[in-house]
C-alpha cells in the first residue's frame, strides 16, 4: 500500500508559502508547530510508552505479593492465590481426567517397545489429560531395580522424546523411573479449512494453536504443562510411586515447561530449567507462543522461582549462544529466541532468593537455588523420524479439538457469563452494566491506573474548502503519549450555535487524512467522505489516529502491551477520553448529541470503546460485526482470523466473556446501528444475522426499544454504504 504523502505536502507547503497557508490555530488552543509525519510520531510515541510501562510494571510485580515466611506451610498458603492467578493466565483451567495408569501403546503390528537395553526398557505410552485429549510420550523403565526417583523430561520444540534415550540408558543410576511428553514443535505447516479455497497460512505448530486456544483463555503452554501435572496426579496416588520424589527438567521451551508447572504444583520436589530462566522485560520479542496475557503484571521468573521454595530448583545458562528468528511462514508472527546469558540469570536468581531469604534461613534451605554455566548448547537441526511427526500430528489435531469444542460452548459459556446483565427496566440494565464495563475494561482491554494529563490542545488549520475547514489537532494523553486527529467543523458558525458530533474511526492501515475530500487513501479509507460529508450536514466531525497502522510496527505495539495485561485498546481508550474531553471544550459542540462512527478495524473499535465512555450516545458499525467467537478461533470458518497475517487481533478470553452482541448490549440502550455489505469478506451473511438476532431480542424484546437499532443489509463488498446509517444519525442526533 503506497504512503500517503500529505502529511509532508501540507508540511512543505507551511514551510514554503506560508501566507498560502491559513496561519490561525483552533481558538483557545495552542499553536501546533510539529514537522514531519505526525502518525510516524504517534507510533514511536506509543512504543516507547509500552517500554517504559514494561519497566513500570516491573517495579510494581511485589505489590502483588504477600509472602509469609513464619513457616513452610504459611508460606504455602500466602502462594495460593498467586498460584490460582498464574495457572488462570497460562490457561491451566481444564478439569484432568483421573486415570489408573498410562497405557502402553501397541497393535498387532507394532510392539510398545520402542528400544531396549540391558537395564531399561523404553515403551510409547498415552494417557488421558482433559476432556477426549490423550497426550502421548515414552516411559523409560530400569528392570532390575524398584523406581527409586521420578523424572519427568520435557523436550525442547527441536527435540523429540527419543532424542534422550541414549543419554538416558548410559546414566549412572539405573533405578530412575522417566517419562517423556511429546510437545508441540515450530515446525512450519500449512493450515487451511476444509471448504475449497479457503485462504491458507503458513504457520508454525505452535502459533496455530496459541492463535486458537488464547481467544478461549488457555494456552497451547498450559495444555502442555497440563499434560505433565497429569502425570504428576498418577505417580502421587500410584502406590508404587506415591511416595518417590519427582523432579521435572528441560531445556529451553521444555525448561520454561517444567519452570512453570514446578512453580503451580508443590507435589514436584525439584525442577531444572535450562536455557530459559530470564529477565522478561523483552518478552513481547520472544515467539508469539510463549506469550502469557497478564504474565509481568505480577510473575517476574524471580517470583515464579521463588514460587518453587523451599523445593530445590536448578538453573542451567549455556555461557553463550545464537539468536534465532522464528520463521514466519506465510502469515506468522515476528519472533526470536534470544538466549539468556549467564548475569542476567543470576541477576534474576538473586532476586527469587531474597523474596524468601528469612525463612530459607530459618529452615537450613539456603541452596533451595543454584545456578550453573554450561558450554554453550548447539541449537539442533536434524531430519525428524516419520512416527515422530506422525505422533506431533495427533498431539496438534487432538488439541485443535479441544480448543473447537470449547468454541462450540462458548455461546452458552457466555450467557452465563452475562447472566447478570438485569433487563428488566433501563435503569436496572444501565446499573447491571457496570460490572461487565469495569471486567472488559480492567480484564480484556486493559486499563491504566494513572491520571490524564492536562488536554494542552496544539492545532492548525490541514484543509480548507468553500463551507467546512479541517485541523490537525494534537493533546497530551500521558507523559510522552499524545492523541492525534482531525477536527472538520462547517465555516461561519455562531458563537452560542450547538451543532451534534460525531468520531469517525477510520480503518486497518488507515489514515485521518486519507478522511479528507481529494486524498489519494484508499477508498475503504475514505470511509465516503464521511468525514466532510457530516459537516456540510450540519455536523461536527473528529478523525482519531488509532495505532492500527504501520503493519509489523502496530502488531507489536499490541505484543508490548499483552504480558502488561493490556491491549492496544487500554491506550487507544485513554485517547479517545481526551478527545472527549476536547470536544467538551469546543462552545459549537452538543455534548448531548456525540456519536460515533467507525469502519472495519474502527467497527471493532466501536464495539470495544463507546461501551466504557458514556459521553458517546449514538454507535454507527459499519462493515465488522459478526460472530466474533467463530471469527477469531474457529478452524473451519473461512473468514477466520486463524488464517490471517493479523496476529495481534487475539484477545485473551474473550471467547469466554464478550462476543459482539454482548458488547452491544453495553452500549444499549443508546441507539445503535450496523451496516452490512452482503459481499463483505469480513463474515458470512447467516453469521452477521445470527449475532445481530441477538441485539434485536434485547432491544426489541427485552428494553421495548426497537426503534433505537437499525441495520443496513446492501449489496456490496468491505465498505461504508452511509445511506441509511446517515438517515440513523439525523433520527437521533438531529431530532
Amino acid at each position: 500500500m503506497k504512503k500517503s504523502l500529505l502529511p509532508h505536502l501540507f508540511t512543505a507547503i507551511f514551510i514554503v508559502f506560508p501566507t498560502i497557508v491559513f496561519a490561525q490555530q483552533l481558538p483557545g488552543t495552542a499553536k501546533l508547530d510539529w514537522e514531519g509525519d505526525i502518525v510516524e510520531k504517534l507510533i514511536e510515541a506509543a512504543e516507547a510508552f509500552f517500554l517504559a510501562e514494561t519497566l513500570e510494571t516491573a517495579g510494581r510485580q511485589e505489590s502483588f505479593w504477600q509472602r509469609d515466611l513464619s513457616s513452610v506451610p504459611a508460606y504455602e498458603k500466602s502462594l495460593e492465590a498467586n498460584r490460582k492467578e498464574l495457572a488462570r493466565i497460562l490457561g491451566v483451567v481444564d478439569e484432568r481426567v483421573a486415570f489408573e495408569a498410562p497405557e502402553k501403546i501397541d497393535n498387532l503390528n507394532r510392539s510398545a517397545v520402542v528400544f531396549e537395553a540391558d537395564a531399561y526398557t523404553v515403551f510409547a505410552i498415552r494417557w488421558p489429560v482433559f476432556g477426549d485429549y490423550v497426550a502421548e510420550g515414552l516411559l523409560v523403565e530400569p528392570k532390575s531395580e524398584k523406581p527409586s526417583r521420578i523424572d519427568i523430561v520435557i523436550p525442547d520444540t527441536a527435540e523429540d522424546c527419543e532424542d534422550f534415550i541414549a543419554t538416558l540408558c548410559a546414566a549412572e543410576n539405573k533405578s530412575v523411573r522417566t517419562l517423556i511428553p511429546v510437545t508441540v514443535s515450530r515446525t512450519l505447516t500449512e493450515f487451511s479449512t476444509p471448504y475449497p479455497n479457503s485462504p491458507r497460512a503458513i504457520l508454525t505448530n505452535r502459533e496455530y494453536l496459541y492463535r486458537q486456544a488464547f481467544e478461549m483463555g488457555r494456552h497451547l503452554i498450559g495444555y502442555e504443562i497440563q499434560q505433565v501435572l497429569a502425570l504428576v496426579d498418577w505417580l502421587r496416588k500410584d502406590v508404587q510411586t506415591k511416595n518417590l520424589p519427582i523432579h521435572v527438567r528441560g531445556y529451553r521451551e521444555g525448561g520454561m515447561i517444567a519452570f512453570y508447572a514446578g512453580a503451580l504444583d508443590n507435589r514436584i520436589d525439584s525442577v531444572t530449567v535450562t536455557g530459559y530462566f530470564d529477565n522478561r522485560n523483552k518478552m513481547w520479542e520472544e515467539p508469539i507462543d510463549r506469550n502469557v496475557f497478564a504474565r509481568l503484571e505480577r510473575f517476574g521468573d524471580a517470583q515464579l522461582a521463588a514460587m518453587i521454595f523451599p523445593r530445590t530448583l536448578e538453573i542451567i545458562t549455556p555461557e553463550s549462544g545464537t539468536v534465532e528468528e522464528i520463521p514466519r511462514g506465510r502469515g506468522g508472527a515476528i519472533g526470536k529466541l534470544v538466549p539468556p546469558t549467564p548475569q542476567a540469570a543470576n541477576t534474576e536468581a538473586a532476586l527469587a532468593r531474597s523474596f524468601v531469604a528469612p525463612l530459607a534461613e530459618q529452615i537450613g534451605k539456603n541452596d533451595w537455588l543454584e545456578t550453573t554455566v554450561i558450554p554453550a548448547v548447539p541449537v539442533k537441526d536434524k531430519e525428524r523420524e516419520e512416527a515422530a511427526l506422525a505422533r506431533e500430528r495427533r498431539m496438534v489435531n487432538a488439541l485443535s479439538k479441544h480448543t473447537q469444542e470449547l468454541l462450540f460452548r462458548s455461546p452458552l459459556t457466555r450467557k452465563q457469563f452475562m447472566s447478570k446483565l438485569d433487563t428488566s427496566s433501563l435503569e436496572a440494565l444501565e446499573k447491571s452494566q457496570k460490572f461487565y464495563k469495569d471486567y472488559l475494561e480492567t480484564e480484556i482491554l486493559g486499563k491504566f491506573n494513572r491520571k490524564l494529563l492536562p488536554l494542552n490542545a496544539r492545532t492548525r488549520p490541514i484543509e480548507e474548502l468553500d463551507d467546512i475547514i479541517s485541523y490537525e489537532v494534537v493533546l497530551d494523553v500521558y507523559p510522552g503519549m499524545f492523541a492525534y486527529g482531525l477536527l472538520t467543523i462547517p465555516k461561519n458558525l455562531k458563537p452560542d450555535e450547538k451543532l451534534p458530533a460525531v468520531v469517525v474511526q477510520h480503518g486497518l492501515d488507515g489514515r485521518v487524512e486519507w478522511l479528507l475530500e481529494n486524498s489519494q487513501g484508499p477508498p475503504v479509507h475514505g470511509m465516503a467522505g464521511i468525514q466532510t460529508r457530516l459537516p456540510r450536514q450540519g455536523y461536527i466531525t473528529f478523525a482519531p489516529q488509532h495505532l492500527y497502522v504501520m503493519y509489523d510496527r502496530q502488531r507489536q505495539i499490541q505484543r508490548m502491551a499483552y504480558p502488561l495485561k493490556k491491549t492496544h485498546y487500554a491506550l487507544m481508550v485513554s485517547m479517545n477520553r481526551q478527545i472527549v474531553r476536547f470536544l467538551e471544550t469546543l462552545p459549537n459542540v452538543d455534548m448531548e448529541r456525540l456519536g460515533y462512527f467507525g469502519l472495519s478495524y474502527g467497527g471493532k473499535t466501536a464495539l470495544r470503546i463507546p461501551p466504557l465512555i458514556d459521553e458517546y450516545r449514538l454507535v454507527v458499525v459499519s462493515a465488522d460485526f459478526g460472530r466474533w467467537d467463530i471469527k477469531m478461533t474457529s478452524t473451519f470458518y473461512p473468514p477466520s482470523y486463524i488464517y490471517t497475517i493479523e496476529y495481534e487481533m487475539f484477545t485473551f478470553d474473550l471467547g469466554n466473556t464478550f462476543c459482539h452482541s454482548d458488547l452491544a448490549s453495553l452500549i444499549a440502550p443508546r441507539p445503535f446501528f450496523v451496516e452490512r455489505g452482503n459481499f463483505d469478506g469480513v463474515a458470512w451473511d447467516e453469521e452477521v444475522g445470527y449475532e445481530f438476532g441477538k441485539v434485536f431480542h434485547l432491544y426489541q424484546a427485552l428494553l421495548d426499544i426497537p426503534d433505537r437499532l437499525g441495520i443496513d443489509w446492501f449489496k456490496g463488498p468491505h465498505e461504508v454504504r452511509a445511506v441509511k446509517s446517515l438517515e440513523f444519525l439525523e433520527r437521533f442526533l438531529k431530532p
